[in-house]
């Protein structure tokens, strides 16, 4: 219980700015609290022999504990103790009733974030508990950000994941998520609404996301095949239908042994290796694809493909040349250059 609250203090501390500068403010009082009581009393008051007394005095007397053990006498000592503790009131007040205050609304999804390059996931599946937890084992300590309009967070039992309430495809929704300042937006087809609904609604959704911010990549779950091009229009970098892939999959391991196991290894960073994809190297450009395979299998790589142009070649020809911006598809156990 203990664990679970520091985790979720340290979400709203992250996802607010004001705390920072409280925390700031106060450590300033300890600090300059404690270096002036010892200038002042030292020669006077032997309670205050040393800097460390001044410490203890300064952080018992902001925390307004006030045990009495130490005390000034001087005048301008006392005027240093009345700042001290009408900071330390004031600090504390604050910043316990703002956490306070920041936890309900967190718990309700009424909070704004400012996560700067985080991933946000708009609407709510079954598939967000596996998105979070292959999010979470790529990237540790990643900050994820859920949309969804419902009435209290769908991924409460989740670790370390903000939840922010209400319709995704509203600009005051994504702008409570800071999605103009995302790296990363996934959208999934809600479960609350039929496929075709879904659908129009996650198009909607592509379309206010890429409004809020021309450079994030967003991945849009489409459920029905018919309306990829819509999400192609509204500005979707790339468009996953898990039904056809999957129909995909069944009719190729029918055929051939071993595919779906190979597939399931690949896409999962929970055991073997990955599918990974990163932008060629310098040393790299201009070089064969048969050069930078040899290459990359030294390093225990083996490139699957070269994304070039907004388009991708599988297996391409071994004298293909490798180009400025080109990406290379490789599998390994790890990234490369991790």
């Amino acid at each position: 219980m203990i664990v679970s609250l520091l985790r979720r203090l340290n979400l709203i501390i992250k996802s607010n700015s004001n705390y920072k500068t409280i925390l700031i403010v106060i450590f300033t009082l300890v600090i300059s609290g404690s270096v002036l009581i010892y200038l002042i009393e030292n020669r006077v008051n032997p309670q205050f022999a040393g800097l460390s007394d001044g410490l203890w005095w300064s952080v018992v007397t902001i925390t307004t504990v006030g045990y009495g053990d130490k005390y000034p006498v001087t005048g301008w000592g006392k005027l240093v103790a009345f700042v001290v503790m009408i900071g330390g009131i004031g600090s504390f007040g604050y910043l316990a009733g703002s956490i306070i205050e920041d936890l309900i609304k967190r718990g309700r999804g009424e909070m704004a974030v400012n996560f700067k390059n985080h991933i946000v996931i708009c609407d709510y599946n079954h598939k967000v508990e596996d998105i979070y937890r292959e999010i979470q084992k790529e990237i540790k300590n990643s900050d994820i950000v859920l949309v969804a309009n419902r009435e209290e967070n769908p991924a409460k039992d989740l670790k370390n994941i903000f939840f922010v309430k209400g319709d995704t495809t509203k600009a005051e929704v994504l702008e409570k998520a800071n999605v103009s300042q995302a790296a990363t937006v996934i959208v999934l087809g809600d479960s609350e609404l039929e496929d075709q609904l879904a659908d129009a609604h996650s198009v909607l959704t592509t379309l206010a996301v890429r409004n809020l911010n021309s450079a994030c990549k967003i991945i849009a779950e489409v459920l029905s095949t018919d309306n990829t091009e819509h999400f192609q229009r509204a500005g979707a970098n790339e468009i996953i239908c898990i039904g056809e892939l999957a129909g995909q999959l069944i009719v190729r391991s029918s055929l051939y042994t071993g595919l779906s196991n190979m597939i399931g290894e690949l896409v999962t960073n929970r055991f073997g290796n990955e599918l990974y994809s990163e932008k060629i190297s310098q040393d790299l450009e201009g070089v064969e694809f048969g050069d930078a395979f040899i290459r990359l299998k030294k390093l225990g790589a083996t490139i699957m493909g070269v994304y070039s142009d907004n388009q991708l070649s599988t297996n391409p020809d071994m004298g293909l040349r490798l180009k400025k911006d080109d990406y290379l598809i490789y599998m390994a156990r790890e990234p490369i250059n991790k």
